[in-house]
């Protein structure tokens, strides 16, 4: 499992790196090949940031669940958005696929992933080491990531 959740930072980090942010990065979006590696698929909400941000202009039906909170209120997409997405994702992956915060309403799973409730693990659980990589999300996340794994 280590080493998917280091290829969809490897794949995350090459995006990045273009200054693309993918918008939809979730377990459903991630694909196996062959030798069971990872691989970040579904380009369709794919956008590239200029300078440093994507906005969105319209009401599109969105992945709430998998969404930074600043996504949600701002529609402002950011490598650190997509970070947060990252960390939902390495949630998916530690729970082998549960849906994020599926006793919860989208619009309650926003409220505890808003700033006055940012302590709200996905299941209002444990896995606190998971919540803080989508609490960590800073530009260079995915790069750092990538360099403390492959130590």
């Amino acid at each position: 499992m280590l080493e998917m959740a280091t290829e969809a930072a490897d794949g995350m980090a090459y995006l990045a790196s273009k200054k693309l942010v993918h918008r939809d990065l979730a377990a459903r979006n991630c694909m196996l090949d062959h030798r069971l590696t990872l691989k970040v698929g579904d380009f369709g909400m794919t956008r590239t940031m200029k300078p440093d941000y994507y906005r969105t202009g319209t009401n599109a039906l969105v992945p709430i669940k998998w969404m930074a909170p600043e996504s949600i209120s701002e529609g402002r997409y950011t490598t650190r958005s997509d970070a947060w997405s990252y960390g939902v994702l390495l949630w998916e992956m530690a729970t082998y696929g549960e849906t994020p915060y599926k006793i919860c309403s989208p619009l309650h799973a926003y409220f505890h992933t808003s700033s006055s409730h940012s302590d709200t693990s996905p299941t209002k659980l444990s896995f606190s080491p998971l919540y803080s990589a989508m609490i960590f999300h800073t530009p260079a996340h995915f790069s750092t990531l990538l360099r403390v794994s492959t130590q």
